[in-house]
């Protein structure tokens, strides 16, 4: 693993989470910027704190050593694939407690509105490569 490429960490089972997955690995124009890894596995519990992979409406994104939480670390994500995406960090210039503010309701209703997935959709080869374990 490449320790200098961001990981998001996110909800295996929640579908709202693997529909941003998806979107995520579309939007990905290096084919190669970032790590996946679900917060109910393996490598999440050996390179998270524990209070972490316990969140699960909380999606972490960990970059250069950095943990940016909700928030913070969608916008991040979504600017590391690159193209136009890049300007929406613009949006960290709004208070975090307003930005996390709406992050969490939508994080606690996320379940009701989208449900949980009971399987994954198979990963391309392409995608097996960005996914932890």
């Amino acid at each position: 693993m490449n320790p200098q490429k961001p990981i998001l960490f996110y909800d295996g089972d929640c579908m709202m989470c693997s529909n941003f997955i998806q979107r995520i690995l579309k939007w990905d124009k290096e084919k190669n910027a970032l790590y996946l890894a679900t917060l109910q596995g393996q490598f999440a519990k050996e390179n998270l704190p524990s209070r972490l992979c316990e969140d699960l409406n909380t999606m972490v994104y960990l970059d250069k050593n950095e943990i940016y939480l909700r928030s913070s670390g969608v916008i991040r994500c979504i600017a590391q694939t690159g193209s136009w995406r890049a300007m929406l960090r613009v949006l960290l210039i709004i208070p975090s407690p307003i930005r996390d503010g709406i992050y969490n309701w939508v994080a606690k209703n996320r379940i009701n509105w989208f449900g949980k997935s009971d399987q994954c959709r198979i990963a391309t080869p392409e995608e097996k490569a960005k996914i932890l374990a």
